[in-house]
């Protein structure tokens, strides 16, 4: 597993533990990286079933800063 994969997933456990901050959220984000191996993850947040997963499973709205 990559350290990117590592990281979202430990994100995933982190968010089950103590959903307080994200019980009221609808959000997907969606990370692309580009490489040598481009990947993409999606963070599903979502109260309790939060989780995060590899490729796009979610129709995505795209906002650029």
């Amino acid at each position: 597993m990559s350290q990117t994969a590592n990281l979202l997933k430990k994100m995933t456990k982190a968010l089950k533990e103590d959903t307080s901050l994200i019980d009221d959220m609808d959000v997907v984000y969606q990370f692309n990286f580009k490489s040598d191996y481009p990947t993409t993850y999606q963070l599903l947040l979502r109260g309790k079933d939060s989780y995060v997963v590899e490729g796009k499973t979610k129709k995505q709205i795209v906002f650029y800063l």
